[in-house]
């Protein structure tokens, strides 16, 4: 059987708020089944995947985390990881985390440590044991090493949100754009290494796997999906509730992960 490879996102397009849709599991269980390559790319960490895969009660074969920073196989063995310049994290929190207008993370690949002030994303997930909180000196003195810096400007309402996490995704690329690049997902900004993405993490396992761009599919709703919707050749799949601007870089759209997977057994 010539294997194909599909790639999937996470948060909106299997999990939605803690919750997952009864017949994208049955789906992915069929894909499962069926021996083609399954592949997650996810701002979210190591720690932050876990409670879908028992939710779902399935694995998958690869796990590009952290927006293309690091890399896990099916054991959660850590196979790739590029990491953020230590004095540009420091700097950033430095620059921003002050203000009083930022919540902010930081991510090892695996765990969280949270900028003194406890708050909460999607992200994270709801595994309290990789989620530390660390005062702001620490991060001045003591800076860890890195894959993933998360950003959450304060906001009124998710409309107000969405328009400060784009601003501020402008100052840093304005700023740091050599060093990093900041995605957007939802009303957070995203900072990892410059040159890492979904779309490049996609490309290089690909490759490794031996699978052609033509026989892979992905599928995301969000701006941190753009780079995968980027590649030549894949099949590139969003969804009707998407923001609509995201719509046009997609080849298909579809209601549910469910009909993305029916069309790939095809």
């Amino acid at each position: 059987m010539k294997q194909k490879m599909y790639v999937t996102d996470l948060d909106g397009t299997l999990l939605f708020k803690d919750k997952v849709h009864d017949r994208d599991v049955e789906m992915l269980h069929e894909l499962r089944r069926s021996g083609h390559y399954m592949v997650m790319a996810t701002g979210r960490n190591l720690s932050g995947i876990r409670e879908f895969e028992r939710m779902a009660d399935i694995h998958f074969d690869y796990y590009i985390l952290t927006n293309g920073s690091t890399l896990f196989d099916v054991n959660h063995n850590l196979l790739h990881r590029v990491t953020v310049p230590t004095d540009i994290a420091r700097e950033i929190i430095m620059e921003y985390y002050p203000t009083g207008e930022y919540q902010m993370a930081v991510s090892d690949g695996d765990n969280f440590i949270i900028v003194e002030k406890d708050y909460h994303n999607f992200q994270m997930g709801n595994d309290n044991g990789a989620i530390q909180i660390k005062p702001y000196d620490y991060f001045v003195n003591e800076m860890p090493e890195i894959s993933f810096m998360n950003m959450h400007p304060v906001a009124a309402g998710r409309a107000n949100g969405i328009e400060r996490a784009e601003a501020l995704r402008a100052s840093l690329t304005s700023r740091y754009g050599d060093r990093v690049v900041g995605y957007r997902n939802d009303e957070f900004i995203d900072v990892v290494p410059a040159n890492c993405s979904k779309g490049n993490a996609v490309t290089a396992l690909a490759g490794d796997l031996g699978v052609s761009l033509s026989d892979t599919l992905v599928i995301g709703d969000s701006w941190n999906d753009l780079s995968m919707f980027q590649l030549d050749d894949v099949q590139s799949y969003s969804f009707d509730y998407a923001e609509p601007a995201l719509h046009q870089h997609a080849k298909h759209i579809v209601s549910d992960s469910a009909a993305a997977i029916r069309k790939f057994l095809k």
